[in-house]
């Protein structure tokens, strides 16, 4: 017999307004699911990353989900390819070429740097919207290397002395004459 749920409403997922930029953020939550493109379905992990420093209206972390394709390749032979985003993925988790290991579990919790860009929805219920989607991974710590980077390479401010005001046509200085 089938199992009953009882009476359900529809999910609602509220979408943050975001700009196109990198965020640090944590893994809240990692789901099994299926994508759905151009008629043929594929396995991907649904994850809830929590934005370290962006807070909403009421003061909780904006949260945004972020899908990663299972490759065929990992499926069946047990091979990730690099170009894949979830390769991308465990590198910027801290995962190396030698240690790859596909155990979501084992990520909640982690914290990385993840890119968003605003793109306009091709299909579904709210075709032609734009939205934040997570387009790229990087490490949180590559984050930081590159703002030190940044602060090294920034020239010192030296405080150049104040500019003396030219003198007035109307007074006369004689100890400037020849």
């Amino acid at each position: 017999m089938p199992t009953s749920y009882g009476r359900a409403t529809k999910a609602v997922f509220e979408t943050p307004e975001l700009e196109d930029n990198y965020y640090r953020a944590q893994i809240a939550d990692i789901k099994d699911s299926t994508s759905k493109w151009e008629g043929v379905e594929s396995p991907q992990y649904m994850v809830r990353f929590e934005l370290l420093d962006e807070v909403n209206a009421k003061g909780d972390p904006v949260s945004l989900m972020g899908f990663l394709r299972i490759p065929d390749g990992l499926i069946n032979d047990g091979v990730l390819n690099e170009n894949s985003k979830l390769y991308e993925f465990l590198r910027a988790l801290g995962y190396t070429d030698e240690q790859l290991e596909v155990e979501p579990d084992s990520w909640q919790g982690e914290k990385l740097r993840i890119q968003v860009k605003n793109k306009k929805l091709e299909a579904g219920e709210r075709k032609g919207q734009i939205v934040p989607r997570v387009v790229g991974y990087s490490p949180i710590k590559q984050g930081r290397a590159a703002e030190a980077a940044t602060e090294r390479r920034a020239p010192e401010k030296v405080e150049k002395p104040a500019r003396r005001a030219a003198p007035s046509p109307a007074v006369d200085d004689d100890a400037n004459d020849f």
